[in-house]
């Protein structure tokens, strides 16, 4: 029986225990830049504020923030300095 020091980071977590695993070690590593890939996807209210308001930090702190989402209300929420939307293979501002 393997203890808990030997396991993954994210072994056996829930998609929003990952997703807020994720947005901590972003933080201690403190980035100048960082992509996320759909980080909002299938998570609850209580995580998508968690992550707003990480990202909200990370800009705050100068880092450069490159995300991808389906969520508009996300982008919104986290207020954004440019949008671009991939449209079957285009890209447009």
């Amino acid at each position: 029986n393997k203890g808990w020091s030997s396991k993954s980071l994210n072994y056996d977590s829930n998609n929003d225990e990952r997703k807020k695993n994720e947005m901590i070690q972003v933080i201690m590593l403190n980035l100048s830049v960082v992509m996320f890939d759909e980080i909002d996807s299938g998570c609850d209210e209580e995580t998508l504020l968690f992550i707003i308001n990480n990202i909200k930090k990370l800009k705050k702190n100068g880092c450069s923030i490159i995300l991808t989402s389906n969520n508009y209300d996300f982008i919104d929420k986290i207020g954004t300095d440019a949008i671009h939307t991939l449209n079957n293979g285009t890209l447009y501002d």
